[in-house]
């Protein structure tokens, strides 16, 4: 019920709705929905609302806002003596304190992705970017490339990598949303003179996302022995980086499907058998120890 009006609310949070006509609205709202669906006697119905208006409030509350540098604009304290804002004529220890410890039912990175979808575009470019948290709009360049949306990653996040000099490791996720839209657009060149200039970025996290580019270039190509020695180039630069587990694995496999119709078809039967030797230590021998 909440999920089919969630992003109307957000679009009405965006554009600056007061917190007491956002919480009637959403409260008319969901209530036209639910007893549509199932009819209600009064008093539950009006427990209902109660419950309707706190996750309202957490809404308005907690959704990043931009006009505030993209921080919540949080809620006025409620004193426990005072009326409830619910207009219940109850004090409020009496009436709603009983949803405060009610979970709210999203995360707060569902929010800032939200609130980045639906902010205006003014908020979203020159001066105004800098201030966009970096994980944040790499989370939601990741979504709009999964629902076809690249021109919006590429527009929006351009200015980010035209210099790259201001950047940290917090950018890094919109590094691969932004290299992913590139090539999705066919836009190779541009794609690979980028990765080239990040893999030279003194920020090791985000050199390191480049250079993993780059060993997964060259293994795409057939160049393994190439892939192999940025492999290590980049281990010894940073080591405990847990991407590069992931990208050995991924060399390992590729090579031992390179080499194995070799050894298939190696004669007599003890070459095939040292071949099938040489592939299994390969496989088995630690990378950074070789």
């Amino acid at each position: 019920m909440i999920q089919d009006n969630i992003h109307i609310a957000i679009a009405r949070l965006m554009e600056g709705e007061s917190l007491n006509d956002f919480c009637d609205w959403f409260v008319q709202a969901q209530m036209t929905d639910a007893q549509a669906m199932n009819a209600m006697p009064p008093v539950a119905a009006a427990d209902v609302a109660r419950s309707l208006r706190h996750v309202a409030r957490q809404l308005w509350g907690q959704l990043p806002y931009p006009p505030l540098r993209w921080r919540a604009r949080g809620l006025p304290k409620s004193d426990r003596n005072a009326p409830c804002h619910c207009s219940s004529g109850l004090k409020f220890k009496q009436c709603c304190a009983e949803f405060e410890h009610m979970p709210f039912p999203l995360e707060p990175e569902t929010l800032q992705m939200l609130a980045l979808d639906y902010a205006d575009p003014k908020w979203l470019t020159g001066d105004k970017l800098k201030v966009v948290p970096a994980v944040a709009l790499g989370h939601a360049a990741m979504a709009w490339n999964d629902a076809g949306e690249q021109d919006r990653t590429l527009r929006i996040l351009s200015p980010w990598f035209a210099d790259l000099k201001s950047l940290n490791e917090r950018h890094e996720m919109a590094f691969d949303a932004f290299v992913d839209a590139l090539q999705q657009h066919g836009q190779e060149l541009e794609r690979r003179d980028l990765i080239d200039r990040m893999a030279q970025h003194p920020n090791k996290a985000l050199a390191t996302a480049a250079r993993t580019r780059l060993v997964s270039i060259l293994a795409d190509q057939g160049e393994m022995d190439k892939a192999w020695q940025l492999f290590q180039e980049t281990s010894r630069f940073n080591p405990n980086d847990p991407q590069l587990w992931h990208l050995e694995l991924s060399l390992r496999a590729r090579w031992a499907w390179m080499i194995w119709p070799r050894c298939w078809w190696a004669w007599p039967r003890k070459a095939w058998v040292s071949c099938a030797m040489r592939l299994l230590m390969r496989l088995t021998t630690p990378l950074r120890s070789r």
